[in-house]
């Protein structure tokens, strides 16, 4: 009786090895899930006087005014500093919607789109005056951005 339950044992041990590397895979990936959760257990956040703001940029091309003033309404719940909305010229009742509310961190600009890119590109100019890129020539004439710091672009071809 117990050589046949040894030869069982036996049997059960030699088809099951193929799951051994699963079983050391688990304890592995559950020791780092548990190492991670000690470190962030152990150490508390940064706090500084660091502040940022945040503008968030909408292309819109003749979209429902309903559904264009429902989404205004998410993103101004999330506190951004300054929404620019850039409508299509023919997008009026869309504007005059917009303007009516009197939201006083919202900026609706109307431009004749060429396309999604061209239209986040007059959003973004007009969300950062102060470092914005261009490729016309600023008045120094130079091309880029004003803060040559934030635009790869600035760099002179010869030092790259």
């Amino acid at each position: 009786m117990s050589s046949d339950l040894s030869s069982f044992l036996g049997d059960v041990s030699t088809s099951l090895l193929w799951l051994l590397p699963f079983g050391v895979f688990g304890i592995v990936s559950w020791s780092f899930w548990l190492i991670r959760k000690l470190i962030s257990a152990s150490t508390k956040p940064v706090v500084n006087d660091y502040r940022t703001t945040t503008t968030v940029v909408v292309p819109s091309y003749h979209e429902d005014p309903a559904v264009l003033l429902r989404c205004l309404e998410t993103w101004r719940r999330q506190g951004p500093s300054r929404i620019v909305i850039v409508l299509d010229v023919a997008d009026t009742e869309a504007q005059q919607l917009i303007e009516e509310r009197g939201y006083p961190e919202v900026d609706v600009i109307m431009f004749k789109h060429r396309g999604k890119r061209s239209a986040l590109g007059v959003g973004i100019r007009a969300a950062t005056p102060s470092s914005s890129c261009s490729s016309t020539p600023t008045p120094g004439g130079r091309r880029g951005c004003s803060t040559p710091s934030r635009c790869p672009s600035s760099t002179p071809p010869s030092a790259r």
